[in-house]
């Protein structure tokens, strides 16, 4: 059975053809006894014309205006009189056939697939094709015109917890860490649908969302203001969303362990970022509110995203292989082709695979992958990312923008301009931005006894629940050829790890550890080197670059101390 997506346009929106035998004499006939009736069409009308205006967006390549005509009915003209927005008419079809004779809509109703999840298509405009009902109305609301769609103000924040994300939180806020094919804002943004947003993060990193984030988000969107008398959804950056947020009517709280705030719908003038940073008794009143049934997951560790990547590549990839067009014809091997998404300008090596029978594959813009590589799915390749010839990528990775990629990679997120094109493994690990790591270094995911492994963190020596984990690497880390890391290691903001020795499972952040032992590694040195690596990139070193490593360098020994 096909889906409604896959027809054309036309059909998919429920247009119907004319049936072409009938005649002119019959609308010659007809004609004059309707043409009075048509003058009153607007007012018996108007009703569907508003659910009819709805649906018109489904087609984008649905002609608006029709004619009237009194000559021949055949081909797929219909008689209408005027527009109606180009939906309404009067069809005089077939008397005894498949189409009734009727005055008003020449359209059934709308049919919806309920099997298949929610999709934002976008298909290819045809060459020369005229505009789209939807384009032509700028406007085309989706109620009746005595109803109005409640705007809701969503606030993101970070809260106490974003420490425990560190080596990664030290350079971004906690709703930007990575899953799947996109941040965790990006999801909050997606099932929550704000008409406002505010971010609520550490003074330090407001900058960094006003000129980073902020231009790039499609809805209204403020920095560290508090609320003001309107109702607010307040959402933990932590939480990671894999469907529709359903925001009750009256206020209400989702509340975890330890006094967690996870979702909470709240009027509350005036209250602030620092009440939640705080944990303020203003801020603890929300621990009142009755309780909302669970719709998200609360990340409450690195290895949470690491754990549920493979489902989060899944859910994303969901919104783009409709949108995906015909695979390039190339020298490479594709299983189940119909889970394979390869962009336009992406580049396929002879030689390639492309194996999407677990999960889907998708490899976005001007991606490159080399001769022989092999992809097994789920993964993501970012736009300009490189797969070097011969690698291997396994299921549950994620590869981030602009990065080269070698070797092997199982089920680990990589952020973007990273380095590793030479062989060696990762490994159920989590790698920052701008990290390099050398040729032949691996990453152990695995202890001997396949016990439990554990993870130094703030709290101590904590078991993590997973028998694969590999390694949490921060931002500007570099590993040097044959770096050797043991399961669960920590490897800190702009580390350097060059000995021939296993690596210390734990290495603070600006820290250069050597066969020597550990020294600290000065900031203005790391930042001479890490403006060297932006000129290799062609990237332009600026304030935010500047006043992000300085505040990581400055909060580090705080967030570090009980680590070591």
């Amino acid at each position: 059975m096909h889906d409604i997506t896959d027809l054309p346009h036309s059909r998919a929106a429920g247009i119907l053809p004319v049936r072409r035998h009938l005649c002119s004499s019959v609308a010659h006939l007809w004609l004059p006894l309707l043409l009075p009736l048509i003058t009153f069409l607007p007012s018996v009308l108007i009703h569907s014309a508003i659910d009819i205006r709805q649906s018109a967006i489904a087609s984008p390549s649905f002609q608006a205006p029709f004619t009237l005509k009194t000559g021949s009915f055949g081909g797929r003209n219909r008689v209408i009189s005027g527009s109606f927005w180009g939906r309404l008419g009067v069809g005089l079809g077939s008397f005894g056939g498949r189409f009734r004779v009727g005055l008003g809509s020449v359209f059934p109703p709308q049919q919806t697939d309920t099997t298949r999840p929610a999709l934002h298509l976008r298909p290819t405009p045809r060459k020369n094709a005229p505009r789209s009902l939807a384009q032509r109305i700028p406007h085309v609301p989706r109620f009746p015109p005595s109803a109005t769609i409640p705007p809701m103000h969503v606030v993101v924040f970070e809260g106490v917890h974003w420490k425990t994300f560190a080596p990664l939180s030290l350079g971004r806020p906690v709703f930007m860490l990575a899953t799947g094919m996109a941040a965790l804002l990006e999801k909050q943004i997606r099932h929550t649908k704000p008409s406002r947003l505010s971010l609520w993060v550490r003074p330090e990193l407001a900058d960094f969302c006003r000129r980073r984030i902020l231009p790039k988000l499609s809805v209204p969107a403020d920095v560290n203001l508090p609320l003001d008398n309107d109702p607010a959804l307040l959402v933990s950056g932590q939480t990671l969303h894999f469907r529709k947020c359903d925001i009750p009517d009256q206020q209400a709280a989702l509340i975890d362990p330890g006094d967690v705030v996870r979702l909470a719908k709240v009027v509350s003038p005036g209250l602030s970022p620092a009440d939640a940073m705080d944990r303020t008794p203003k801020w603890m009143e929300l621990l009142k509110l009755p309780r909302m049934e669970p719709q998200t997951r609360l990340v409450e560790r690195l290895w949470d995203l690491i754990k549920w990547n493979e489902e989060s590549l899944i859910e994303d990839s969901a919104r783009v292989r409709r949108d995906c067009l015909p695979k390039p014809a190339g020298p490479y091997h594709m299983i189940d082709d119909h889970n394979v998404c390869i962009a336009p300008n992406a580049d396929i090596q002879p030689g390639a695979v492309l194996d999407a029978s677990k999960g889907p594959v998708v490899i976005d813009h001007h991606a490159s992958i080399g001769a022989n590589a092999v992809l097994q799915g789920p993964c993501y390749i970012a736009p300009y990312a490189q797969i070097t010839p011969l690698a291997f990528i396994r299921p549950g990775t994620t590869i981030g923008t602009m990065c080269k990629v070698g070797g092997e990679v199982s089920n680990s997120l990589i952020f973007g301009y990273t380095n590793k094109s030479h062989d060696g493994y990762l490994g159920d690990s989590y790698v920052g931005k701008w990290v390099n790591i050398g040729a032949g270094s691996a990453t152990s995911n695995l202890k001997n006894t396949y016990g439990e492994i554990s993870v130094v963190t703030r709290q101590g020596i904590e078991k993590t629940g997973r028998r694969n984990l590999g390694s949490l690497i921060g931002d500007h880390a570099k590993l040097a050829v044959g770096t050797r890391l043991m399961a669960g290691s920590y490897v800190g903001f702009a580390s350097l790890l060059a000995g021939s020795n296993i690596a210390p499972r734990f290495t603070p952040s600006y820290t250069f550890w050597t066969d020597k032992g550990a020294e600290p590694y000065g900031l203005e040195k790391a930042v001479q080197v890490m403006k060297t690596v932006f000129a290799r990139r062609d990237r332009a070193w600026d304030d935010i670059d500047e006043a992000t490593v300085r505040y990581a360098a400055a909060a580090a020994p705080t967030v570090e101390a009980s680590m070591t």
